[in-house]
This record gives C-alpha cells, structure tokens and sequence, in this order.
C-alpha cells in the first residue's frame, strides 16, 4: 500500500500529466484547411475579379497568389512560389477557427498556428517528414506549456504551466512512461524521480515525507533526500 507521502506526489504528477497533454487534444484541428488547399484544383488564369475567388498573376502568367472559398466553405488566402508550390496559407476553417500554415519547398507542412473552437491558441511546428516535433499552446483559463516530440510523435518532454500556476518540467522515456518531474510549488523546489512502472523511486527537495512518530506528513527542507522501494514504501530519507 503507498504511503500518504508517495500517494500525494503520485496524484499530482497524474494531474500534470493530463495537463501536459492537451497537445493531443488540440493538434488535430490544425492544418486542415492547408490539406483542403492543397488538394483544390487551380482556377484557370483569367484577367477577372469574382466574387467567389481572385487571383495574383505573375507577368509570366502564374498563378502566385489567391483568395478563395474552399468546397467546405472556408475562406482561403494562398500564396505559391515561382514553382507553383503552395508556400504559405492564411484562412478560417469551416466552422470559423482561424489557421495560418507554412509549407516547405517539397510541400511538407512545417507550421500551423491557429486558435480552437475555445479560444486556445496553438503553434506546433514539424519536422522535414511532416511528424509533430514542438507543440505550444495556452489554455482557455491561463496555464500554457511547450511540448516536445519524438519522431514517432511521442511527447518525451513538457515545460509547462499548471493550473495552480507553478511551472513544471516532465520527461517521459521512449516507452511514454513518466520518468522524472521537476516543480516548484508553494513549499519549494522538488525532483521526483519514476522507475518503469511509474512508481516513485526517489524525491529530492521540498517533498512530503511520512513522519513515523506523528503519523502526518512533513514538509521536508529542499536540501532533503527520500528514497522508496517498488511498493512506493519509505526506505530511506535524510535529513
């Protein structure tokens, strides 16, 4: 059975965790609107202003830029390098959100910002294989965070604010396993450290600590060092 110590911590780290991830949540309604760009068919070049779409031709007669609506209804502005490449697009996606994406010159896309349905506001940047690599976004009620992912698109390292407003640093190993979390909170700075299976190991720092005499909890110094065994049970601590 865990002590109350390792129990606390073990909540905690569950809850930064669920915060951590809000990139898996919020990624995937970003850069729809640039797939629907470029899969749209090219308007034939005309000396026209339509309502429904415009287009800037170059004096060698290619298409460079345009302002369109897509098949989904979304309002589109686009801009295509000498190549006839899709470079950079700007627009609001069907249901109003809007998203801006930058395209490398093989066609990958490398980044999309855009803001959700509630407000958050997201950058996630790729690498040249079009994986999610870097992920930045602040939530509706403040806390923001970075998110950092591997080329399979796990997120091994988050840097993020929490709800109570304190920062936090999670590094998960390749298995996406929870491995280390460094807080500050009220109390102070606090290393936890996680083996395999996700139990807590070893805390460093300001931490609660069983106290055998009272029963309770002490709040140990940040110069403290405790130490568990696999059934999250107080081995060892100093001072």
């Amino acid at each position: 059975m865990p002590d109350a110590a390792s129990d606390t911590l073990t909540r905690r780290l569950d809850r930064l965790e669920r915060e951590s991830r809000w990139w898996r949540t919020i990624a995937v309604a970003l850069l729809v609107i640039t797939f629907l760009v470029a899969a749209a068919p090219q308007s034939p070049v005309a000396d026209k202003l339509a309502a429904r779409e415009f287009n800037l031709i170059d004096s060698e007669g290619r298409v460079r830029a345009f302002l369109r609506v897509l098949p989904d209804g979304s309002p589109v502005l686009a801009f295509r390098d000498a190549e006839g490449r899709l470079r950079q697009v700007a627009g609001l996606q069907s249901n109003g959100d809007p998203t801006v994406g930058l395209y490398d010159s093989s066609g990958k896309a490398r980044m999309a910002l855009g803001l959700l349905p509630d407000s958050t506001p997201l950058l996630a940047l790729k690498d040249a294989q079009g994986k999610n690599r870097i992920a930045m976004n602040v939530l509706p009620d403040g806390p923001g965070g970075i998110t950092l992912q591997d080329a399979q698109e796990k997120a091994l390292a988050a840097l993020l604010i929490g709800r109570d407003g304190l920062p936090a640093l999670l590094l998960r190993d390749a298995k996406n396993t929870l491995r280390v979390s460094l807080e500050v909170d009220a109390i102070g700075a606090g290393l936890t450290l996680l083996d395999d299976s996700r139990t807590i190991r070893a805390v460093v720092g300001a931490v609660g600590v069983p106290n055998p005499q009272t029963g309770r909890v002490d709040f140990r110094a940040e110069s403290s060092v405790a130490l568990f065994n696999t059934d999250s049970k107080l081995i060892w601590k100093t001072p």
